[in-house]
């Protein structure tokens, strides 16, 4: 958008803020918009800061955990009329029911925007999308996944998608308007498409050199996650630390007894040192977050249960196999492409293997590489449309 002459404004919160310093992107912030005469909103936002120290919760930035809670919590118990009895809600639901108004007017009148992007999460975009909409801002909202498990109703100008499956879902489950949405694919589904051009038996060989791993051994990839959503009746259910365990515990003597080496990744919100600790006893090796692609780019399968590790792993031409135990149909819908096999439990992951090592090379993908050029094109064309004459904000 900066090559299209566009003038490029980021606004974000919390941890959300240390992704785009990595990359070298300036952002504001919840700090940046509150004030030493916002005495309410800093006394919320130390309550609630204390309650996460109490609870041991890591903490990147200690003025922006304030400022960000203190302007959420102050809307919420001006939406509930009572300081009491907003905290106790808290306390029992935690920040699910946030929607912070004031901060995101505050970041508008900054920034005084033309046009508003933004993704599917369900607080701060949320009310970004929904202020954005009363000023008479058009907005682009970047949907991730399937569309499957959306938590508030989406109603931004234009709603990218990655497919027609995602497509339908907004349709059918979430009666959104169709005339709003755009099949584009998902930038972050693409990148791994445009890593697997890359792709060779030279460049695997040297990324298991620069990791440490042996050049013949074939290795198996397992995706570890904490919550679990279900595909039909979109329940939640969390897996603590001994049942991953335990699990690894099972799938770790079937993948030696199949010649594989066993790969290990958990989810940032779990252990990462019990698990660490589990791989080294075990003989298998862990995964660390930061090289993510490169542990799936020497993998020769890779097996989970449903995230958006398994697309990525897709997009390499990767073989993969969900391991759904829920007795319902999959979150993720992607059991028609080829090179994908579900099974119930680990007792059919040998047959799965074998199975799918006869289905010859991986030539699909979830996307065709090109979101970001076909999202930019849509933000042209919205932009430009002509708007109302009202003043803002």
């Amino acid at each position: 958008m900066k090559n299209k002459g566009y003038k490029v404004k980021i606004a974000s919160f919390t941890s959300g803020i240390q992704i785009y310093k990595k990359f070298g992107y300036q952002v504001i912030s919840a700090k940046d918009i509150t004030t030493k005469d916002d005495f309410r909103i800093l006394k919320y936002g130390k309550i609630l800061y204390q309650d996460l120290v109490k609870s041991q919760q890591n903490i990147f930035d200690i003025e922006e955990t304030i400022a960000y809670l203190g302007l959420s919590f102050n809307d919420y118990v001006d939406n509930i009329g009572d300081f009491q009895i907003a905290y106790d809600q808290y306390k029992k639901l935690g920040r699910s029911e946030f929607l912070p108004l004031t901060l995101i007017k505050r970041i508008f009148k900054l920034t005084c925007p033309d046009m508003l992007i933004t993704t599917n999460s369900p607080r701060a975009e949320k009310a970004a999308i929904q202020y954005a909409s009363s000023v008479n801002i058009p907005s682009l909202q970047i949907t991730d996944l399937f569309c499957n498990y959306e938590r508030y109703q989406l109603n931004a100008t234009a709603i990218c998608v990655a497919n027609k499956v995602a497509r339908n879902n907004l349709i059918n489950n979430y009666s959104v308007d169709s005339e709003r949405i755009y099949i584009t694919g998902s930038p972050d589904f693409d990148k791994f498409i445009h890593l697997r051009t890359q792709l060779s038996k030279n460049k695997i060989s040297i990324v298991r050199k620069k990791i440490g791993l042996e050049g013949g051994q074939k290795y198996l990839f397992w995706n570890d996650q904490k919550t679990i959503i279900t595909g039909t009746s979109k329940k939640t259910f969390e897996r603590n630390t001994m049942i991953s365990l335990k699990n690894l515990s099972s799938l770790v003597k079937i993948v030696n007894q199949m010649n594989y080496k066993l790969i290990v990744k958990c989810h940032s919100s779990q252990n990462a040192e019990e698990f660490l600790n589990w791989c080294n006893k075990n003989n298998a090796i862990f995964a660390n977050n930061a090289q993510l692609s490169d542990y799936l780019l020497i993998s020769d399968i890779v097996v989970g249960m449903s995230s958006t590790v398994l697309i990525n792993a897709y997009n390499l031409g990767k073989p993969i196999i969900l391991l759904n135990q829920t007795l319902e149909e999959s979150f993720l819908p992607i059991l028609n492409y080829k090179g994908v096999k579900e099974i119930e439990s680990l007792s059919q992951l040998n047959k799965a293997i074998n199975y799918l090592k006869n289905i010859g090379e991986i030539s699909d993908s979830i996307g065709d590489g090109n979101s970001v050029v076909k999202i930019s094109k849509l933000i042209d064309k919205i932009i430009k449309l002509p708007k109302p004459n009202l003043e803002r904000y």
